[in-house]
């Protein structure tokens, strides 16, 4: 893992570059109340069995601007950016790209009260069951997370 904010610590990374590696490898991990802002940065995992580039879980909010992320994965998920339990992303200006073997996901937001706002930027996706942007429900019947995308493209 890259980075990682939790139970309400904070991290900003600015002209960086992020690079994993392997297994479940993700660049930025947003977990319970914690706050990642992000800027002008490259963030690439690779070589990996569940990759994400952002993951944010429990109230987690991650915010980038500029620059990109990269998701090569050998095996089942290849996310670029995914938000889950009442978690936010915001994107502006970033350009994704995932690659998978199955189900490759540009941007994925699922159970109640998740978010992902991309507002710029492009997403290119390839692979077995690719999506630009998937938004679904969590378990049973409980509602679903929200993309929203403003001005950005879909390959």
């Amino acid at each position: 893992m890259g980075v990682l904010a939790s139970n309400g610590g904070e991290v900003t990374v600015r002209n960086a570059i992020i690079n994993t590696s392997g297994g479940e490898a993700g660049g930025v991990n947003v977990g319970a109340d914690g706050i990642v802002t992000i800027e002008n940065t490259s963030i690439t995992t690779t070589n990996t069995t569940e990759g994400y580039g952002i993951f944010a879980l429990y109230g987690g909010q991650a915010a980038m601007t500029g620059g990109s992320i990269t998701v090569n994965s050998t095996g089942v998920f290849a996310r670029g950016a995914a938000a889950g339990a009442a978690s936010t992303i915001e994107l502006t200006d970033v350009a994704i790209a995932t690659k998978g073997a199955n189900q490759s996901i540009g941007l994925r937001s699922w159970e109640e009260g998740s978010q992902i706002t991309m507002t710029g930027g492009s997403i290119t996706t390839s692979g077995g069951n690719s999506w630009g942007a998937l938004a679904h429900a969590g378990s049973g019947s409980a509602p679903g997370g929200t993309v929203t995308l403003n001005n950005s493209s879909i390959k």
